[in-house]
């Protein structure tokens, strides 16, 4: 009896990624820094950043992007954890910038109690449609070491589930899947949900989504419609809606580079990003305990 192609997929899809993660064994062993993290697992808070450009972070640095905090790491394109520092990714150096990863940690840690760690795990590319993202991808388009933009996320965050607890996705997605009816869209973005949710096992795993720059309204409309819909769609999710007036004028993207954020919209983003997921959190970590 010949076996369905899609069905064999869903089946070879945990041996797949077993046999990656095998092969990713011996680089999940670098020597950490003294007292990196915390003993207790539950103090480090793991997210998962993933989408294209800008999630990557294409603004041109400043001063205040080279403060750093001990409590904010990142994990490197060797699987090695430092202290974050931008730009977080790595998927184009020669134009990696400043993204809301850094943003997002930096109005959360403020809510956490100081013992607790954020530890970032940057994925995003530039110029990916969400195509490429799927879990069953097979083509030609891999991330660094020769994995698919899933696959390659999926690995970087249980490498780092050694450390502590996987608490969200922050996705930021859609600018080269502009043309995709908002049907196909929207399976896609479900998917990715869901595939994700089994695969790092969290079933109910805070997944926070944008709408596309306000630069884009018009562009992007069946794709801003997908996010918007989201939180009342998909159990456990939020979308921070980059067309809202109270931050859609704020939210500009670089003259030289209209395609990006610049640097101080990236760094009001990953703000957002962090009021969103907040609500998605257990209580505990929402607001900073009073001291008795």
């Amino acid at each position: 009896m010949k076996l369905p192609i899609n069905k064999y997929r869903r089946l070879a899809k945990p041996f797949v990624l077993l046999a990656s993660l095998l092969v990713w064994l011996p680089y999940t062993t670098h020597a950490q820094e003294p007292n990196m993290f915390p003993p207790e697992r539950e103090k480090v808070h793991i997210v998962l950043l993933a989408g294209q450009s800008n999630m990557a972070g294409r603004g041109l640095l400043e001063a205040e992007d080279r403060v750093v905090d001990p409590r904010i790491l990142t994990l490197g394109e060797d699987l090695s954890w430092k202290v974050a520092a931008e730009p977080l990714h790595f998927d184009k150096p020669q134009v990696a910038g400043v993204g809301p990863g850094m943003a997002f940690a930096r109005q959360w840690i403020k809510t956490l109690p100081d013992d607790h760690v954020i530890a970032l795990v940057p994925t995003a590319s530039g110029g990916t449609s969400i195509l490429l993202w799927a879990s069953d991808y097979e083509g030609d388009q891999t991330f660094h070491g020769g994995h698919s933009l899933y696959a390659n996320a999926v690995l970087r965050t249980r490498a780092a589930l050694e450390h502590g607890r996987l608490r969200a996705v922050l996705w930021n997605q859609g600018e080269s899947d502009t043309r995709m009816d908002e049907e196909t869209y929207r399976s896609h973005v479900h998917r990715l949900i869901k595939d994700l949710r089994a695969d790092l096992g969290e079933p109910t795993l805070p997944f926070v989504a944008a709408t596309l720059g306000p630069w884009r309204a018009n562009a992007g409309a069946s794709v801003n419609a997908v996010y918007r819909a989201l939180p009342t769609e998909v159990p456990h999710t939020a979308t921070v809606d980059t067309l809202h007036p109270s931050v859609r004028p704020l939210l500009l993207n670089r003259p030289d580079d209209p395609s990006h954020y610049t640097a101080a919209s990236a760094r009001l983003l990953g703000q957002l990003y962090a009021e969103h997921l907040l609500p998605l959190l257990p209580a505990s970590l929402q607001s900073r305990p009073v001291a008795e």
